[in-house]
C-alpha cells in the first residue's frame, strides 16, 4: 500500500473519532489527545492537513485516522467491502499501520473496524421537533435525521441548522424512533428529511 505515513485530519475523521469515542464509553479516548488540541481534537492543529508533528506521534485522534485510511486502502486493495473485514483483515491492517511506524494494539484496530461497521449498516430515524418560536427554522411540525445514533444526527442537524444560542439546539424536542412512536399527539407536518 501507499499511503503516507502521516494521516490527514478531516472535521469528518474528528467527528467519527468523537463518536467512536462516545460509543466505547471509555474517557480514554478523550484524554489521550493532547491538551492543546481540545476537546476529542475538535481544535486539532493539523485539521484537513498532515497530521505530522512530536504530538502527533502517540495522539489516539491520528491514530485513529490512520487505521481508517489503511483500512479504506486495504478494501481497495484486496476488492472487498467494509463488512468482509475480520480478524485476519485486522492482523494485515496491523502489520501494514506497523510499517508506517504507528504503534496501535490490535484490539483498537478491532475496535476501529467494528465501529466502522457498525456505523455503516445501523441507520435510523430522529425527530427533531419545533414549536412557535419565530427563531425557529420551521414553526411547528418536525423533521427526520437519518443517523447511525443521536451524537450523528445532531452533527448533520447543527450542519443544516446551526445553534443560536451556544450548546442549545435550534429546535423544541429531538426524539429517538422509539420515542417517537409512544407519542400520542399529532406532530403537526413533516419538513424535510436530512
Amino acid at each position: 500500500m501507499s499511503i503516507s505515513i502521516f494521516p490527514t485530519i478531516t472535521e469528518k475523521i474528528q467527528c467519527l473519532y468523537e463518536d467512536f469515542a462516545f460509543l466505547n464509553g471509555d474517557v480514554k479516548y478523550k484524554e489521550d489527545i493532547p491538551c492543546i488540541c481540545g476537546y476529542y481534537g475538535r481544535a486539532c492543529r493539523h485539521m484537513n492537513d498532515m497530521a505530522n508533528s512530536v504530538l502527533c506521534t502517540n495522539c489516539l485522534l491520528s491514530n485513529f485516522a490512520s487505521v481508517v485510511e489503511v483500512a479504506e486502502e486495504y478494501c481497495k486493495l484486496k476488492g472487498c467491502k467494509l463488512q468482509e473485514l475480520n480478524k485476519n483483515s485486522c492482523e494485515e491492517i496491523h502489520v501494514e499501520l506497523q510499517n508506517k511506524v504507528v504503534r496501535v494494539k490490535i484490539d483498537f484496530i478491532e475496535d476501529v473496524i467494528n465501529y466502522l461497521k457498525q456505523r455503516e449498516s445501523t441507520y435510523q430515524n430522529f425527530y427533531f421537533a419545533f414549536g412557535s418560536d419565530r427563531g425557529f427554522p420551521y414553526q411547528y411540525g418536525y423533521l427526520i435525521v437519518q443517523a447511525a445514533n443521536m451524537p450523528d444526527a445532531v452533527r448533520k442537524f447543527r450542519k443544516d441548522y446551526p445553534d443560536r444560542y451556544e450548546n442549545c439546539l435550534n429546535c423544541a424536542f429531538v426524539y429517538t424512533q422509539e420515542q417517537w412512536n409512544k407519542l400520542s399527539s399529532d406532530m403537526g407536518k413533516c419538513h424535510k428529511v436530512i
